[in-house]
């Protein structure tokens, strides 16, 4: 009867451990794909960023290129672009071009944005999953010291 209490307690143990060593397992794959996750979204971030940088110097190249245009139509028509409607078109086409430049900025800079809170998400959810890995572990340690201090307790 002692040998099969003993079979009993180690069988006990041994399924705590397992439970334990399934579960934090679990866990670390779960913080790895977080992390690779965080990591992913961090190079969106970045190609999203150059992106945007880019894609701001062309707006700015196009808008001068049309104040370019606009100058030399005008000029040569004979007219003076320092006054008058000349003047005012040259103005409005400037202030285009500029509000042109800010709204690709501000959507690049957004998407950025959101790359990053998304890679911060990421983190911390990995986070969240070593936890729960190092919980399991403490849990299974104690699965095995209550397996087998409850069966010893049972023996005597």
């Amino acid at each position: 009867m002692g040998v099969l209490f003993a079979a009993s307690i180690a069988v006990s143990a041994m399924s705590a451990m397992m439970q334990a060593k399934a579960a934090a397992d679990k866990a670390a794959a779960q913080e790895q794909e977080a992390l690779a996750n965080a990591q992913s979204a961090e190079s969106d971030a970045v190609a999203q960023e150059k992106k945007t940088d880019f894609e701001q110097m062309q707006s700015l190249r196009e808008g001068e290129a049309a104040m370019g245009s606009l100058r030399v139509n005008m000029g040569a028509s004979g007219g003076r672009t320092d006054v008058g409607t000349n003047f005012m078109v040259r103005m409005q086409q400037s202030q285009e071009s500029e509000l042109d430049n800010f709204l690709v900025g501000l959507e690049g800079r957004t998407q950025q944005s959101k790359f990053e809170a998304e890679a911060d998400q990421y983190k911390t959810q990995a986070k969240y999953y070593k936890k729960a890995g190092s919980n399991a572990r403490i849990s299974g340690g104690l699965g095995v010291a209550n397996a087998v201090l409850g069966g010893y307790s049972r023996m005597s």
